[in-house]
């Protein structure tokens, strides 16, 4: 295994070799680039979803309902507060534990 981060070695007849570094940075650049568009699209609040409005007792709240996997992958995400009496409904097909 070659360290990345030593000087340039040699091969028995003399010449010198030198660590592929410019192979890898392509690839990283792109790998990298792929996670900031990633992580660059899902940086805001997702708009906001369907609402419901529920009666708690004598408390009225509006629920957003977050039906699809995406919907609930993001749920809160990024959102820094909530409306009093708002609250958000995670929908699923199977009962969970």
């Amino acid at each position: 295994m070659i360290d990345v981060n030593s000087e340039p070695t040699t091969h028995p007849d003399g010449r010198p070799v030198r660590v592929r570094r410019r192979a890898a940075c392509p690839a990283l650049l792109l790998a990298a680039l792929a996670m900031s568009a990633a992580a660059s699209a899902q940086d805001a609040a997702q708009p906001p979803l369907p609402t419901v409005e529920l009666g708690v007792g004598i408390h009225r709240v509006v629920a957003e309902v977050a039906r699809t996997p995406l919907q609930q992958q993001l749920g809160l995400m990024y959102r820094e507060r909530m409306a009093p009496n708002a609250s958000m409904l995670f929908v699923y097909e199977q009962p969970r534990p």
